[in-house]
């Protein structure tokens, strides 16, 4: 039934169902199955619907003559809930159609249509198996981060998942895994835990120390020539001092440190020499505003200019880094505040490949009073060069760079800027040795000594957190035979240890969410058949809210069976940590296809301003938008319309407002007739739904109802010819003339008449979500009837007349990412009832998502 739904909503229209609700119904009367319809229902039927979805004609492509006429037994009911919906909108049949039943009859259908599928549902939920889904890419990575306490990107070369029809990561249906897959499982456990469990000495901590300042190296030794890269100015030796030694040691004391010869090996440059943004002074080096290179597309790119990079030819390829950057504002009078951003990465041979961390830091420090900044990760969650130190090419140097991220427009803004003092950079490891990390598999216990007894203790307590409930007798039997067939073969105990939990990581058990219904119902108890257990509602709340593994508190709680009772204070607090930000991230990239949006390749010729970093701050507008919404507890409503948006000063200028500074975002209150404000008019959005050089209505319509109403168009059928875009008579004319040409196609019309006018409304944005005016441009019919003018009228519209469809459309997709499957008829009951609880709680997101979570769908199979 599951397929069936997908196929239905996903490749037909609900414009063609609307024409063919009471058609599907009276043809059904003629299908195979034995059972008779109502004799009140059938003569409705043949009056109002035949003629159009009959054997001879069946318009829309459709017919419905073999649908079974057994709701409550047999395979169509499905089709049947979704003519139900539409019969309740009050869309079938359609406005046009020459017959149409009285509210009498009308009625008749519903009751009937209503009583059957309720029935229905009722013995479906009877048979419904376990679910078994494997966590994705970002759940694997996440529960492995958690488990060993190693922030690595375990997936990072993970094949990517494919969406299921709901456009979800999680659904259990697209989760399958490959021979590939679990060859790469193996891998990365076995990497994962070559980190963690460490029997080697610790390994060698590097660090490399540069001052800058105009001719402060009175003794400048002879530097190895260097291969510039594209607009590169190197810093005279003159100018800096450079300081490198390295700690082959424990501890992290000065006295382990021993001064090499690195220092012959890496160099500082400036960036953006034909702009004179930046300075060598006596202080350090002036900074200006950063302005971003003007892109030529491609996925190579260059850092803003001016930008301060450290090119290194030695160093680890894995590990800690913490690049710390003693800083100063250049003009302390001046009312605004420079940030510093920061990068790391490589050259390529037509750029560089850079990952910047997201974070943006407020520069505050004075030259009497230096601010340390510091920016620190792991080198393998990052692109960098494979270390080859008999390779002199620049390509083989691992950059690492900052810039002044107050970004600006225009080359005649020196201000606010800040001055480099001196840059110090460690690889290696960073802390106590061995790593705190590794108390977290060998446990404290009286037995250290004993290794029969001592592996046994260690391999259940890895097993409880990895299986994500306390593991059975065999299992840990069964683990620890294998612990006493490897030690022989092992140097050390850590290294039989460190395989046997390799094992663990590659179990079905760790990487499957495991559901089943709990087996024996006592009646003193209030556990029902279809319940899973306390852990698996612990494991299904953590992958939720957080998209990990539960913490000691959930499975404490569960262990004691307490889980259900304490849930409220529970979602409160799984809400309030900062791992809920995983949800954020995760369901908004989902829900809003935010990944595909970042896909469409801008003509920067025509856009010379966009580039990835106004892209990437759209996507953080975004993303920041839905965390003020969801933390402040907001109503779900102000994701259609608001009087405030997430901005940095590089978005805020793009999108012409002049008024904010600084590099880091925040909100900012909307003018009443700004044209920002809610989903529909962000520029992730309006750009991703775009062709790159004009705004597309159809992929701006499409997008709307699909992911804000959950009402998805259907493909377009085949053969039907695409807009001739290389006909230059054709392109001239107007995107509504164009499109009323496509419409003329009869195949075409029932789609477009659906899609198109949702698209028209917004077109006064152009390609990039810019705002352009044009007189009578986004003026559109919708399919009931009425027209609009304009994206105000559009939300206004949506806010009053589609609210409660918004409401349920955000409901239907949390509960499918939550559950990790697709809806069915079965589960409308419940939904109905969790919007209705919406409504009480007037909209606001917290409430939604605590009765979506204590509602019975969220605890059954």
């Amino acid at each position: 039934m599951v397929q069936l739904w997908n196929r239905l909503t996903n490749k037909k229209s609900w414009a063609v169902l609307s024409l063919a609700l009471l058609a599907l119904i009276a043809t059904s009367v003629m299908g195979e199955s034995n059972k008779r319809l109502p004799s009140t229902i059938e003569p409705l039927l043949t009056k109002y619907c035949v003629s159009c979805h009959g054997e001879e004609k069946q318009k829309g492509d459709i017919r419905f003559d073999r649908l079974d006429p057994d709701i409550v037994h047999g395979k169509d009911a499905e089709i049947w809930q979704l003519a139900l919906d539409q019969l309740n909108l009050g869309d079938m049949p359609p406005k046009r159609a020459k017959k149409k039943p009285t509210n009498n009859e009308r009625r008749q259908l519903v009751n009937w249509l209503t009583e059957s599928l309720k029935e229905a549902a009722q013995l479906k939920r009877k048979n419904i198996r376990g679910v078994m889904r494997r966590l994705t890419k970002e759940q694997y990575t996440r529960s492995l981060q958690d488990l060993l306490k190693l922030e690595v990107d375990f997936g990072r070369h993970l094949p990517p998942e494919g969406l299921s029809a709901d456009g979800f990561k999680n659904n259990g249906e697209t989760l399958t895994t490959s021979l590939l897959q679990t060859e790469y499982y193996l891998n990365t456990a076995q990497r994962a835990l070559n980190k963690t469990i460490i029997s080697d000495n610790p390994p060698t901590n590097y660090r490399y120390n540069f001052k800058f300042g105009k001719g402060i190296n009175k003794d400048p030794k002879k530097k190895q020539k260097r291969k510039p890269g594209a607009k590169e100015v190197p810093i005279s030796t003159k100018d800096h001092i450079v300081v490198t030694s390295e700690n082959r040691h424990m501890g992290t004391t000065e006295s382990n440190y021993e001064v090499n010869d690195n220092g012959q090996r890496s160099y500082p440059d400036l960036r953006g020499a034909r702009n004179k943004r930046f300075k060598v002074l006596k202080e350090g080096i002036l900074l200006q505003p950063a302005i971003p290179t003007v892109e030529k597309g491609g996925d190579i790119w260059l850092a803003p200019m001016p930008s301060l990079k450290i090119h290194l030819r030695d160093f680890p390829m894995e590990g800690d880094y913490v690049y710390r950057v003693k800083v100063a504002r250049a003009n302390t009078e001046d009312k605004e505040y420079p940030y510093l951003r920061f990068c790391v990465g490589e050259w390529l041979d037509h750029g560089e490949d850079f990952q910047t961390l997201e974070r943006s830091v407020k520069v505050t420090g004075t030259l009497d009073s230096l601010q340390t900044i510091e920016f620190r990760g792991r080198l393998e969650n990052h692109p960098i060069p494979i270390y080859d130190p008999n390779n002199k090419d620049i390509a083989t140097m691992i950059v690492l760079g900052i810039w002044n991220d107050a970004l600006a427009l225009k080359k005649s803004v020196g201000d606010p800027a800040l001055i480099v003092d001196s840059i110090e950079i460690e690889f290696g490891h960073l802390g106590a040795w061995p790593p705190e990390r590794e108390k977290h598999i060998f446990i404290d216990s009286d037995n250290k000594n004993n290794e029969l007894v001592y592996s046994r203790e260690i391999i259940q307590s890895f097993l409880n957190r990895a299986f994500r409930r306390p593991a059975s007798q065999s299992e840990v039997d069964s683990y620890y035979e294998l612990w006493k067939s490897f030690r022989p073969d092992c140097l050390n105990f850590k290294q039989s240890i460190r395989d046997t939990l390799a094992s663990v990581l590659c179990s079905p058990k760790f990487l499957f969410l495991v559901e089943s219904p709990v087996e024996d119902t006592k009646p003193d108890t209030q556990t029902k058949p279809n319940i899973i257990t306390e852990h698996e509602l612990a494991s299904r709340l953590a992958y939720f809210l957080w998209n990990t593994m539960p913490d000691d508190q959930l499975l404490q709680l569960a262990k004691q069976n307490q889980l259900r009772y304490r849930l409220p204070s529970e979602i409160n607090r799984l809400i309030k940590d900062p791992r809920s930000r995983n949800f954020v991230a995760d369901f908004c990239e989902q829900w809003l296809e935010m990944e595909k949006m970042t896909h469409t390749k801008v003509d920067v010729n025509k856009f010379p301003r966009f580039n990835r970093f106004v892209r990437d701050d759209m996507h953080r507008e975004t993303r920041l938008f839905f965390e003020e919404i969801f933390y402040k507890n907001m109503s779900i409503l102000t994701f259609v319309d608001a009087d405030f948006t997430m901005l940095n000063q590089n978005l805020a200028q793009f999108y012409g407002m002049d008024n904010i500074r600084g590099g880091h975002f925040r909100k900012v209150a909307l003018a009443e007739d700004s044209k920002r404000g809610g989903l529909i008019s962000q520029g992730l959005f309006l750009t991703g739904n775009s062709n790159g050089k004009e705004p597309h209505p159809i992929k701006r319509g499409a997008w709307l109802i699909s992911r804000l109403l959950d009402d998805p168009p259907p493909p377009p059928p085949p053969n039907v010819p695409q807009l001739d875009e290389d006909d230059p008579n054709f392109t001239k004319l107007p995107i509504k003339k164009q499109l009323e040409i496509h419409r003329d196609n009869p195949s075409c019309f029932d789609c477009h008449a659906k899609v198109d006018p949702w698209g028209l409304l917004l077109e006064n944005y152009n390609a990039v979500g810019l705002w352009k005016h044009t007189e009578g441009a986004a003026e559109a019919t919708l399919p009931t009837g009425k027209t609009l003018d304009g994206v105000d009228a559009l939300k206004a519209y949506i806010l009053k007349e589609k609210k409660d469809q918004f409401a349920r459309s955000l409901v239907q997709h949390l509960l499918r990412y939550a559950l990790g499957r697709s809806l069915s008829f079965t589960d409308r009951e419940e939904i109905d009832k969790i919007i209705e609880q919406v409504k009480k709680d007037d909209y606001r997101l917290q409430g939604l998502l605590r009765s979506l979570i204590t509602s019975p769908l969220f605890s059954k199979r």
